[in-house]
C-alpha cells in the first residue's frame, strides 16, 4: 500500500541491527505490508521503516497491550493497540526467530505463560521490562509469538461467543424494540406481533 516509501532500500541503518541477517526479508515485508491498517496521525497505512522493527516496544496502556513505534510516513511516534499490529508483528517475529529455536523454547514458554496467568500477563511482564524487540533473545521472542497467537485465539472465541449470544437473544425474542418500527410496519400494512 505504500510501495517505494523513502528509504526502503537503504542499507546503512541495518549495520547495527541484531536482525541484519534478515534485512532483505524484513525490507521486502515492510515495503509491502503495513504494520497496521492506518496510522492514527496521518491516517495512511502505518508504514514501518524495516530497520525500525528492532525498536518496536510492547507497552501496557490502561490495561491494554500496545506497541510503540514511529510511522515511516509521517515520522510520528505512535502508541498502537496491539490488536491492530498483531498479524504483521507475528509475521515479522517469525522471520527473525528460527524454527529450531522456537521448537526448543515452545514447551518451556507454554508452561511459563500458563504459570504467569496467560498471554496478557506475559505481555504485561514484557512491557514492564521495557525492552525493544531487538533486545529480546530468541526464547522470549518465541514466548511473544505464542502470546500473540493465544490472544488471537481468545479474540476469535470471544467473537464467536458474542455471535452465539446474539443469536440466542434473537431466538428468545429478546431484541430491543427499534424506534419507529410500528410506523414502518403500518406503512407496509402489517401489524406488530404480540411481542411487539
Amino acid at each position: 500500500p505504500y510501495k517505494g516509501f523513502e528509504g526502503a532500500v537503504r542499507s546503512g541503518p541495518w549495520l547495527a541491527s541484531p536482525f541484519l541477517d534478515r534485512a532483505s526479508v524484513l525490507t521486502y515485508l515492510f515495503s509491502q505490508v503495513p504494520l497496521a491498517p492506518s496510522c492514527p496521525s496521518c491516517q495512511k497505512p502505518l508504514a514501518l521503516e524495516p530497520w525500525e522493527f528492532q525498536d518496536l516496544t510492547i507497552l501496557i496502556d490502561q490495561g491494554i497491550p500496545n506497541v510503540r513505534t514511529v510511522c515511516g510516513l509521517c515520522r510520528t511516534e505512535i502508541l498502537l493497540d496491539l490488536v491492530h499490529a498483531r498479524a504483521t508483528l507475528r509475521l515479522g517475529l517469525s522471520i527473525v526467530t528460527d524454527a529450531p529455536e522456537m521448537e526448543t523454547s515452545a514447551h518451556r514458554f507454554a508452561v511459563e505463560i500458563d504459570r504467569l496467568g496467560g498471554p496478557r500477563m506475559f505481555l504485561e511482564g514484557l512491557a514492564g521490562a521495557g525492552l525493544s524487540l531487538g533486545e529480546l533473545d530468541a526464547p522470549v521472542r518465541t514466548g511473544l509469538i505464542m502470546s500473540l497467537d493465544d490472544l488471537a485465539e481468545l479474540d476469535a472465541l470471544e467473537a464467536e461467543w458474542r455471535a452465539a449470544e446474539e443469536m440466542a437473544a434473537i431466538m428468545d425474542g429478546e431484541l430491543t424494540r427499534v424506534e419507529g418500527i410500528d410506523a414502518f410496519l403500518a406503512t407496509l400494512g402489517l401489524e406488530p406481533g404480540p411481542d411487539g
